[in-house]
């Protein structure tokens, strides 16, 4: 399964058996996994939005760093 998990930022799911794994689509159609998490119940609970507030800051982050053509961060 696959769904829409924050309608405003653009977030996925991707649904196999308990896990969730969360992304988003990138130029060019690529689908980006940012994180995962295993979900034990119906309802959105803390862990759940915490793990779509990850998503959203990555997603951010490599837009960024897309948009400065500078992917890797420098080590140091």
């Amino acid at each position: 399964m696959f769904n829409m998990e924050d309608r405003e930022h653009k977030i996925f799911a991707v649904k196999p058996a308990s896990g969730r794994y969360l992304g988003f689509y990138a130029p060019g159609g690529k689908f980006i996994i940012t994180n995962a998490y295993t979900k034990k119940t119906q309802k959105v609970g803390r862990r759940e939005q915490s793990s779509i507030e990850a998503a959203i800051k990555m997603k951010a982050d490599y837009a960024g760093r897309v948009r400065k053509e500078d992917y890797y961060e420098e080590e140091g």
